[in-house]
């Protein structure tokens, strides 16, 4: 039994010890300009999230899918598609601004809490519930995301909780 659960925890390990043997490990003088570059990407006038992700960006978010388990976003198009077409893309928000409350990692993963804060110009809504002109809003968020590659995400997984006086 031992020996098949230090075989379990080393075929676990594995991709870590292989970045970490070629050297391309995430720092951790790079987490937090990663995970700034990730959330800029999402402001209004922030750059391309091209920058920030890859082409074949897998994005789960349980809040935007209403509970299921599949990925939100399958690729870096999908993903340009939802920011233009959504609240971020100027039809919904503004004074988006974002601020990273803590971030921690491991080799090849980031984990970011982080925190939006933004002002609706529209009614906007977040899965059932919605939220008039004019509305402060703020959301703490948590992601957790693959970086190592090329130092931009390519798997995150997000879970938020709003903060509202309309939710």
């Amino acid at each position: 039994m031992h020996a098949t659960i230090v075989r379990i925890f080393f075929l676990l390990a594995l991709p870590a010890l292989i970045a970490a043997a070629c050297g391309s490990c995430i720092g951790d003088t790079e987490v937090r300009t990663i995970s700034q570059k990730w959330l800029d990407s999402f402001s209004t006038g922030g750059p391309p999230v091209r920058d920030a992700a890859t082409r074949d960006i897998l994005i789960y978010d349980e809040g935007a899918t209403n509970g299921s388990t599949k990925p939100e976003v399958t690729n870096i198009k999908q993903l340009e598609d939802i920011i233009s077409a959504s609240a971020y893309g100027g039809g919904g928000v503004t004074n988006v601004t974002y601020s990273i409350v803590f971030t921690f990692h491991t080799c090849d993963r980031i984990a970011l809490r982080w925190q939006e804060k933004a002002i609706t110009t529209d009614n906007v809504g977040y899965g059932r519930y919605g939220m008039p002109v004019r509305s402060p809003f703020q959301a703490t968020i948590t992601d957790f995301y693959d970086a190592v590659r090329s130092r931009r995400a390519s798997t995150s997984s997000s879970k938020a909780q709003i903060s509202s006086p309309w939710i």
